[in-house]
């Protein structure tokens, strides 16, 4: 019995973590900014089940919040915002 239970935890984990990490696949691709933006352009990429962000500023982890499709920029101290039109992230 407790062979079972210890295979199904095993699993329930990695079903999870395997999710959280396919939802983030929403956010990978490149994301242009208006002239006059501190930045031109970023490329999202998933990383060890992490979002991140480069531009030519550097690096840095996107860390989910409370809200949908708001993320806290962890080496900036601020947030981002991503846009969806018919579900899909397109800004």
């Amino acid at each position: 019995m407790k062979k079972v239970f210890l295979s199904f935890f095993i699993l329930f984990g990695f079903i999870t973590v395997n999710a959280q990490t396919d939802s983030l696949q929403y956010y990978v691709g490149k994301f242009k900014f208006p002239d006059g933006s501190p930045v031109a352009e970023i490329t999202m990429s998933v990383d060890n089940g992490l979002l991140m962000a480069s531009s030519a500023m550097g690096s840095t982890e996107f860390k989910p919040t409370s809200t949908v499709d708001v993320y806290e920029i962890v080496a900036y101290g601020g947030t981002a915002t991503f846009k969806r039109k018919e579900g899909k992230v397109v800004g």
